[in-house]
């Protein structure tokens, strides 16, 4: 099913592969994101340090570098669109990475559901194991 729904929805944009989400019907009724995000945002503005901002920052300037994302018009912001809630998390005893930023696809919104919620569940990839 998921093969299927790749070679139905994938387009190829500046050299990107660029996919729908593979969603149950059910996706209509998210809606109420945008507030639990901009909340997250505000939150991590107020309590983290310069050098966690200037992370987070720099972490997001990359992305939209990459074209992952794009800032949106005022015409384009909507209560039934879904706006996944991230922060940053620290791990400073990292030898690569010391900040990443998580996205939160299992945060509720307004109808009690979350994008995860929504998403159908592909296939196990990972051969199963054992530890004896």
């Amino acid at each position: 099913m998921i093969g299927g729904h790749f070679e139905k929805t994938y387009r190829i944009e500046n050299g990107h592969f660029v996919l729908r989400l593979p969603t149950r019907a059910s996706i209509v009724n998210l809606r109420g994101s945008l507030h639990k995000a901009k909340s997250m945002l505000l939150k991590l503005e107020r309590r983290r340090s310069l050098v966690i901002r200037t992370a987070y920052c720099d972490f997001m300037s990359e992305y939209k570098q990459l074209n992952h994302m794009r800032k949106l018009s005022n015409s384009e912001i909507s209560a039934y669109s879904y706006y996944i809630p991230h922060y940053i998390v620290s791990k400073l005893t990292s030898t690569t990475t010391k900040y990443r930023v998580v996205f939160n696809a299992f945060a509720i919104d307004e109808s009690g559901t979350s994008l995860n919620d929504h998403l159908l569940i592909g296939p196990i990839l990972q051969p199963e194991f054992c530890l004896t």
